[in-house]
């Protein structure tokens, strides 16, 4: 899922991947609509003098609230701050720790309190806490800042990360094996006879169970600069189609330097894709990306990717394919970071070594889509994705040059089931456009998903 920022009253942003982990700063801009009347404290002001470094002026206007709104979250998140602010620690953890208490997910109290432990001389639990942030995944000016702060505790939190997750899905697929929903075809080359199709070649609807798991671990080598690797599996099993059931186990290594508002990741992939319990398709390639924070709200990106693709069965060497493509990408946070919207663009090739029916090809494509957190536990998405893809040489069979029109809709939610769990149902359109016909075809997909993630 893609990884949401929002600002804080310090002076970095920091991230939230689930819907429950709403942010002090935003409930303490929701409160100080209804609290700043007369005979409330004035959040709003409050907050202001703590980002002007002027928190004991901030301190010493909220204390007198404190018996009547103590419990608020919003109140209790800039109280703690305030005296933070102020090298008032102790006094901070006891604001801070009732704010954590009604919103146990408030990415923003929880980076404080780190900060108090810390100023306590608490370090392993400051180490702790900051830990837990970090595993969040957060952009590169937010992770930058984490670390300062981890490397501060000395509680050795900086060693291996290993992260984790499992899911478990059904479905129900109106083309499992994304084939022509056409009975029969024409063919040019042998003046166009027609031919009948096997049911193996038209497209079949048919239900599914799904499931998937992974890992992943980041270690430091020293300065900005870690290692990461990350190995993902997934099966899908269809309830009758049983020769069109595939599995899919993803492999990464490479190195991550992440500074004040960059990150650039490189590394090596490997994947095999099988079909019906055999291995359908090997690949191996390096990917290179830099992302660039801009602002607290947007981070923009650079991107490449090469891959070797070859089929183990020797009578589907033919199809064999090396691919390579660069891309552009921009992420932007809307509405108080209640939204994110992102989009890339790319254009790339695939060379066919050994001789593809249709030649190389030329491709480029477009991604974009919106997540959006709709409730405390509720998060919506709708992701969309177009490619277009040009052949260099006629086809023999259809006398043409193939091309290509992919669109794929995917819009679903993510609903936050306690701690780690998420339940996701989801509806996914594929609708690929060919002047050949046997390559066009359309599906739907409709599926629902557990996960439970480990930290």
């Amino acid at each position: 899922m893609p990884v949401l920022r929002f600002p804080g009253v310090f002076s970095a942003p920091f991230s939230w991947r689930v819907p429950r982990l709403l942010p002090g700063v935003l409930l303490a801009l929701a409160c100080t609509g209804v609290m700043g009347g007369e005979g409330a404290p004035d959040l709003g002001h409050s907050r202001e003098l703590i980002a002007l470094g002027r928190a004991q002026a901030a301190l010493s206007a909220l204390e007198p609230f404190e018996f009547q709104f103590a419990g608020d979250p919003g109140y209790d998140y800039l109280l703690g701050l305030a005296a933070l602010e102020s090298g008032a620690p102790g006094r901070a953890t006891l604001a801070l720790e009732r704010a954590l208490a009604v919103n146990p997910g408030d990415v923003a109290a929880r980076f404080a309190m780190a900060r108090a432990y810390l100023a306590l001389g608490e370090r392993a639990q400051a180490g702790a806490a900051l830990q837990e942030l970090l595993d969040l995944n957060p952009p590169p000016p937010d992770r930058a800042v984490i670390l300062n702060e981890l490397r501060g505790t000395g509680s050795g939190a900086l060693g291996l990360r290993l992260t984790g997750y499992a899911e478990l899905g059904i479905g129900r697929d109106t083309n499992v094996n994304t084939s022509t929903s056409e009975s029969s075809i024409s063919v040019p080359a042998l003046v166009d006879t027609v031919f009948r199709l096997a049911p193996l070649n038209i497209a079949t609807a048919d239900d599914y169970l799904a499931a998937g798991a992974g890992a992943a671990l980041e270690y430091p080598l020293g300065g900005a600069l870690r290692l990461y690797a990350s190995a993902d599996a997934r099966g899908r099993l269809d309830a009758s189609a049983t020769e069109f059931n595939t599995s899919s186990i993803d492999a990464r290594l490479g190195l991550l330097r992440t500074t004040e508002r960059d990150q650039v990741r490189a590394g090596l992939l490997a994947a095999q894709f099988g079909l019906a319990g055999s291995a359908n398709r090997n690949s191996l390639g390096a990917t290179l990306e830099w992302r660039h924070a801009l602002n607290a709200d947007t981070e923009r990106s650079v991107f490449g990717q090469m891959t070797v693709n070859r089929f183990p069965d020797r009578t589907l060497r033919p199809n064999d394919f090396d691919q390579a493509y660069v891309g552009v990408g921009l992420h932007r946070l809307l509405g108080g970071a209640r939204a994110l919207v992102y989009g890339s663009l790319y254009a790339g090739g695939e060379a066919a070594p050994h001789g593809r029916a249709d030649g190389a090809r030329a491709l480029g494509g477009f991604r974009s889509g919106v997540v959006a957190r709709l409730g405390d536990e509720v998060e919506g998405f709708v992701h969309l994705g177009l490619q277009w893809g040009g052949y260099s040489q006629n086809n023999a069979a259809f006398l043409t040059r193939r091309n290509d029109a992919l669109t794929d809709v995917s819009l679903g939610l993510n609903l936050a089931l306690g701690d780690r769990w998420t339940l996701r149902p989801q509806l996914l359109w594929v609708n690929s456009m060919s002047n050949i016909v046997i390559d066009g075809y359309e599906r739907w997909d409709l599926s629902l998903t557990l996960r439970r993630e480990f930290r």
